[in-house]
């Protein structure tokens, strides 16, 4: 089982992002949920197990509210390098999603959240994980 960390300030979008999926016959557990980019940094720096992160690229950040989603990626991502991340958004702006890419994530989905298109990017990101994981043996 791989696991998965979902990260959104939308309570409602965290209990649909659960019940959506079939996480299960995906091979997959929710072993964390973030609210805010602390929380997100906290969850990825003390469960050094998680392999994909779902992430509200819009993740407010009480602490760090000058903090944009991107920077918060960029930070996410040195914390743990091996952690493949989806983007979750509702700002359409392809810039943004542009930069996001460049980063490294493996999909940048527009909310409402599409579940064909977020199932089929598990599906390549678990495949990319065990592409990986082969070459690193």
């Amino acid at each position: 089982m791989y696991k998965v960390m979902l990260a959104d300030d939308e309570n409602l979008i965290l209990q649909g992002l659960e019940n959506i999926i079939e996480w299960e016959e995906l091979g997959l557990e929710i072993v964390s949920k973030a609210s805010n980019g602390q929380e997100a940094i906290d969850k990825i720096s003390n469960e050094k197990n998680i392999s994909i992160a779902l992430l509200d690229v819009m993740l407010p950040d009480m602490s760090m509210p000058q903090v944009t989603g991107l920077e918060l990626l960029k930070e996410l991502k040195k914390i743990n390098s091996y952690v493949k991340f989806i983007i979750l958004s509702g700002y359409d702006d392809f810039s943004y999603a542009k930069k996001a890419i460049e980063l490294g994530v493996e999909n940048y989905i527009l909310k409402p959240i599409d579940e064909e298109e977020l199932e089929k990017t598990l599906k390549n990101t678990i495949n990319k994980i065990k592409q990986e994981k082969e070459e690193n043996k």
